[in-house]
């Protein structure tokens, strides 16, 4: 039997017959000598040899290739390993194995990465199979690839058996959804600065450190991405990088305040949640519930009736609904540390055991609480985990949010706006 130990190190315990010994010591060719009385084939046995070592081969690499994700990377490849029970062929006449159900995908990305990624259709025995037939004992397998193809999409997921292939194709997906927020965010900045004055205005990765540094983005790459996903406005990118800053709408002021506090002299005023507002000294604000900013967030105020101040996330699409007059400007104290503030996150990943206990430690080594969590599966048969916590400032929700993507099976991580 196989054991593993408590530091993940996978011992093999034997108690057998000497036949038995014959067998494992000199390979399964052995045997066949033995019982047909013919002389042992030291090429059979090193075909033995070879095709043990490449398994190993491969449990090293998938080990040193998740080294630095926070979850042991045998858990992933557990059930891989101990499910093992349907044996085919490559059509050089490899043997490999797999759990039951696996798929020619599985084959595919056992043979290697770029294989499976590129993998357009399959052969089992001489006959085209869909990639959702079940592989059997025996089977023959042999992969289709197409250069040009795109690559995989979230349905593999469903057809895939084992983790290891589960594992290569999020990874490939998450490259994918990077990309199209790159090239969103990249379209929308783009869009902002021709459309309201901005011009074409100059940026590369030293310019964006020296403005964005402080909310974690580093070079223009990821300074699209957080606009792609809507963590950072284009607008107030835009305005940030340009110099501008624009003074509060005073007739809208007069229009909801009285005409002697419009009239005192501009100057910051700090609330209870760490904003100032330019010419009030006695506005009443709150934090809008349909965005839940926090500290470091591209802000704008809105004026309502009766109600002071809502300060909402530049990006909120109630902020993109509402009428511009009644928007003034207001900003962050970096230095206020008072009170946290709430957000809530989703997060959507494989249903394995322990990925919850997961997240929770891992949100656990950040200056944040969680104060509620709940987890069931969605449409799509993945778990979907909402996530309510309480953060001092943006920075230490982003930093939060891109670490649970370490987490092994975890393949999408989402700030909700309600």
């Amino acid at each position: 039997t196989t054991i593993v130990g408590l530091v993940g190190k996978i011992y093999e315990i034997q108690i057998r017959t000497y036949e038995m010994d014959d067998i494992a010591e000199y390979g399964i060719a052995a045997h066949w000598a033995y019982k047909e009385e013919k002389n042992y084939s030291p090429e059979k046995e090193q075909i033995e040899i070879t095709t043990k070592l490449r398994w190993y081969k491969e449990l090293l690499s998938y080990v040193e290739m998740n080294d630095n994700e926070d979850t042991d990377p045998l858990d992933n490849i557990r059930d891989d390993i101990f499910s093992a029970n349907v044996y085919v062929f490559t059509p050089k006449g490899d043997v490999l194995d797999f759990p039951s159900d696996s798929t020619p995908l599985d084959f595919a990305y056992r043979i290697h990465t770029e294989v499976g990624n590129k993998t357009v259709g399959a052969i089992v025995n001489g006959k085209i199979v869909p990639l959702t037939y079940k592989l059997k004992t025996g089977d023959v397998v042999e992969i289709k690839t197409n250069k040009n193809f795109n690559g995989p999409n979230e349905a593999w997921l469903k057809i895939v058996k084992t983790n290891h292939a589960k594992h290569k194709i999020i990874s490939v997906l998450n490259k994918q959804r990077r990309d199209a927020l790159v090239d969103k965010g990249k379209e929308e900045f783009e869009r902002v600065c021709r459309t309201e004055g901005f011009g074409t205005l100059k940026i590369d990765d030293k310019i964006i450190f020296s403005f964005f540094e402080k909310f974690g983005i580093t070079n223009v790459e990821d300074f699209y991405f957080e606009i792609g996903k809507g963590s950072l406005s284009a607008r107030g990118a835009a305005n940030r990088l340009s110099g501008k800053t624009e003074k509060p709408d005073e007739e809208t002021l007069i229009k909801f305040y009285s005409e002697e506090e419009a009239r005192k002299k501009p100057k910051h005023i700090t609330n209870e949640w760490g904003v100032s507002v330019e010419g009030l000294d006695k506005a009443q604000i709150k934090l809008a519930s349909c965005c839940y900013p926090v500290l470091g967030d591209e802000i704008v105020g809105y004026v309502t009736k009766g109600h002071g101040i809502v300060v909402h996330r530049s990006e909120c699409h109630n902020v993109r609904n509402s009428a511009e007059e009644r928007f003034i400007n207001v900003y962050w104290d970096e230095d206020y540390t008072k009170k946290p503030y709430e957000s809530f996150i989703s997060i959507i990943s494989f249903d394995r055991k322990n990925i919850v206990a997961d997240m929770i430690n891992l949100l656990n080594g950040y200056s944040l609480t969680i104060t509620s969590i709940s987890s069931g599966k969605d449409k799509n048969g993945d778990l979907l985990t909402k996530v309510r916590l309480s953060v001092p400032n943006l920075e230490t929700l982003n930093t939060a949010i891109t670490n649970l993507y370490r987490i092994s099976d975890i393949y999408s991580v989402e700030r909700k706006i309600r």
